[in-house]
């Protein structure tokens, strides 16, 4: 009997020793290190996985928040700075919904929330001898556990229309428990988010759309428009100029 064991016990140790390299991991080639950087903690991994499929670098990432709403612009002795996060900026938008999908979970799971931001939309680029449109943006990574969080680091907010940061995030919290919503785009004026259950009424989410977000209409030339190019699309666009 203890030939038999020892016996399927060396055959054991052969058959795992004959594993393809293809099917094998070298372990010690994994990097499993946190770096802390500008206010957040990440996987060095993450960082140097994005890095090389961009060929950018990252950059540190502020916020400038005002104190008051009647203020002189110009004074920076007025607004608040949040060191919070870092940035690649001047990617294809292709390339950076790539990589906001590819890496949303595992950031997620570090209590970071990655999203697009800072869009440049540049006429007359050149282009293989040809003047096109090209649009650029940003991706950054701060740290928020969830998107709403973010929305509050970022500051999205309108003076003009007097809607706070937080009128905006009562407002998309709303929706979200009635329809769901992934924000995917943040900026300053600026809020674009992923519908991930249609409603049936389109017309009145629209005309709700318009109440609160009066450009966003402006952006479309009209409610129709924005129904067949933004909402049957699963998209939701608020916007203020």
């Amino acid at each position: 009997m203890k030939y038999k064991i020892l016996t399927l016990l060396i055959l054991i140790f052969l058959g795992i020793s004959k594993v393809p390299a293809q099917f094998k991991q070298d372990v010690s080639t994994i990097d499993y290190s946190k770096l802390s950087i500008n206010g957040i903690t990440i996987s060095k991994s993450i960082i140097d996985s994005i890095q090389t499929q961009t060929k950018k670098k990252f950059e540190l990432l502020k916020f400038y928040h005002w104190r008051d709403s009647i203020i002189d612009t110009t004074n920076y002795g007025y607004w608040d700075t949040i060191s919070n996060g870092i940035v690649i900026k001047g990617l294809d938008p292709d390339i950076a919904n790539y990589i906001l999908d590819k890496y949303s979970e595992l950031l997620s799971s570090e209590d970071n929330f990655i999203y697009l931001t800072n869009l440049v939309i540049k006429e007359n680029f050149l282009i293989k001898n040809h003047y096109k449109t090209k649009r650029f943006v940003d991706v950054a990574i701060i740290k928020a556990k969830n998107q709403y969080e973010a929305i509050k680091i970022v500051g999205t907010e309108s003076l003009n229309y007097d809607i706070s940061n937080q009128k905006i995030i009562d407002k998309l919290k709303y929706w979200d428990s009635s329809m769901g919503l992934k924000i995917w785009y943040m900026d300053q004026n600026r809020i674009e988010s992923k519908i991930l259950n249609l409603p049936k009424n389109l017309k009145k989410l629209a005309k709700e759309i318009d109440e609160f977000s009066p450009d966003a209409k402006k952006h479309y030339g009209s409610l129709e428009v924005m129904i067949e190019n933004c909402l049957k699309q699963n998209e939701l666009l608020l916007l203020w100029e």
